[in-house]
């Protein structure tokens, strides 16, 4: 199970041009490899990483969750990205 951490990040784009186009939703898990250096990949990845993603054309919305009880061999940390696209 996931807790959301993190406030979702949102996109203020026209939402007119928005419902015209299919919408997907991209599903990642990350982890961080060196556990000492956890705070500094959670800055980076909330404060670099998602910005730069949503400044990418299609890219609506992310939105970022820790896992209650990590399992070997799964992401600790999973994101959730909205994307809308034409085709």
């Amino acid at each position: 199970m996931y807790n959301s951490t993190r406030s979702p990040w949102r996109d203020c784009r026209d939402r007119e041009r928005r419902n015209k186009m299919e919408r997907w939703l991209l599903i990642m898990e990350t982890n961080c490899i060196d556990p000492s250096r956890e705070k500094e990949f959670n800055h980076w990845y909330d404060n670099i990483h998602v910005p730069d993603i949503l400044e990418t054309p299609g890219f609506i919305r992310a939105t970022r969750y820790e896992s209650s009880s990590h399992t070997e061999g799964r992401g600790k940390f999973l994101a959730l990205y909205e994307v809308e696209t034409e085709d």
